[in-house]
């Protein structure tokens, strides 16, 4: 604008007026253009909105950047030259504008109206040194500030609205981000919420696992241990029927004592090894019951009868009840009960039976006489293989009890112990 208006022959009187007015013009517009086209490229984000077109603005760059150099050379030669690069680098500008103002930037509206005025004056100026246009005072000097007086206010207003664009694309990054933020807390809370629940779970899962596993192992050890008691009563109640036989086999004369004992001894073997069966049976669930109408007093009468003692049961019964019950499950029961008390009870002395019934059902107490010293254990009496250590001078397996107690509860009653200092009784209860 100095050269251009003169300026510059105040500004160097000593100089060739037209020689500086010429090269100075010259430089400035290529400078300005070369810096006009950097603005643009930063103003309009080309490098990322239009890339392959950024290349040829670049190379524009510089082109007009190295165009001084070649003001070297009489300007005579290159003055046309120079005209149609900046005529190309203008359309250039428009031409980037238009497209990115296509591609909704917002920048590219302001700079398009900026450039505009601009625009129009360097094309009057072009066409006026192309001698195309005549020259005058309004088409050059007055134009040319007019157009950039105009073109820095528009791109003023432009700067400001870039800036507020910026600051609000700022803003709404601060609040995606603290909403990612948020987002990303509220997510972290409800995995850790679910691998709360995970973890809840499979220590749950462990616990019951550890109890399944602790279960078994006692089991195990139960198993264990009722193999080594029955083990232990097999080995030491068989001693006294085997010897028993193996001395009658060894004596020359069989006396009616010796065979009495013998059958004794055999019968005792039968027992054991039939409640060991009976046993093994309820531990493997495979006792069936069948119930029928049953004359109780009948089936003790029959089992006292069978006992070769019958003068030793005191029988008192009001009424001779009938229960509907698994006969055969209920004569083991009635049978272990009677076979203990005639075992653990002297000779001589008498075993009193009671039957007494009520709204619910019938009861049967059988009672014997006993020492002090004999009385069983009343929280281990029903227990599989428990033996009182005065009864080991009798042949027993420890299972007649537990027999008694676990089917009498398979039948649907139950059975209870009771003593004093003389006597123990057994009572069972069913139902009717």
């Amino acid at each position: 604008m100095i050269f251009y208006s003169g300026i510059s022959n105040e500004l160097f009187p000593w100089s060739d007026t037209f020689f500086i007015t010429k090269i100075g013009t010259s430089v400035a517009t290529s400078v300005t253009v070369a810096f006009l086209l950097l603005f643009m490229r930063e103003m309009l984000n080309t490098a990322i909105i239009i890339p392959k077109v950024d290349v040829v603005i670049k190379s524009f760059v510089v082109i007009n950047a190295l165009m001084p150099i070649f003001l070297l050379m009489p300007i005579e030669n290159i003055i046309k030259y120079k005209i149609i690069i900046l005529l190309i680098s203008v359309f250039l500008i428009l031409i980037v504008s238009f497209i990115c103002m296509l591609k909704n930037q917002r920048s590219a509206y302001f700079f398009m109206l900026a450039f505009a005025f601009l625009f129009l004056t360097i094309l009057s100026i072009t066409l006026n040194a192309l001698s195309i246009l005549s020259f005058n005072v309004i088409s050059s000097t007055w134009k040319l500030q007019f157009g950039s007086t105009c073109e820095m206010l528009i791109l003023a207003f432009t700067l400001s609205d870039r800036f507020n664009v910026l600051r609000s694309e700022k803003e709404t990054a601060q609040t995606n981000l603290l909403q990612a933020q948020q987002l990303l807390m509220e997510n972290l809370k409800s995995s850790e919420q679910i691998l709360e629940i995970r973890v809840l779970e499979r220590t749950v899962a462990l616990k019951r696992s550890e109890a399944k596993l602790k279960q078994l192992l006692e089991n195990e050890y139960k198993s264990r241990i009722e193999q080594s008691q029955f083990m232990t009563m097999l080995s030491h109640e068989l001693k006294t029927p085997l010897a028993v036989i193996r001395m009658t086999l060894g004596s020359k004369e069989i006396s009616p004592e010796i065979l009495f004992h013998s059958k004794r001894a055999v019968a005792d073997m039968d027992n054991i090894v039939e409640r060991c069966l009976q046993s093994e049976k309820l531990f493997d669930n495979q006792i069936s019951i069948a119930k029928t109408p049953c004359a109780l007093l009948n089936i003790i009468n029959n089992l006292c009868y069978q006992s070769n003692a019958q003068e030793r049961f005191i029988i008192d019964a009001k009424i001779s009840p009938t229960i509907v019950t698994d006969e055969q499950l209920l004569h083991t029961v009635l049978s272990n009960l009677i076979d203990n008390a005639m075992k653990y009870s002297s000779a001589q002395s008498s075993i009193h039976i009671v039957v007494e019934t009520d709204n619910s059902g019938v009861s049967i107490a059988i009672q014997n006489l006993i020492s002090v010293a004999s009385c069983p254990d009343s929280e281990k009496v029903f227990q599989k293989y428990y033996r009182h250590k005065t009864a080991y001078r009798k042949t027993g397996s420890g299972l007649g009890l537990y027999l008694v107690k676990t089917i009498s509860q398979l039948i649907g009653g139950d059975v209870f112990f009771n003593h004093d200092n003389t006597s123990v009784t057994f009572k069972l209860w069913l139902p009717l």
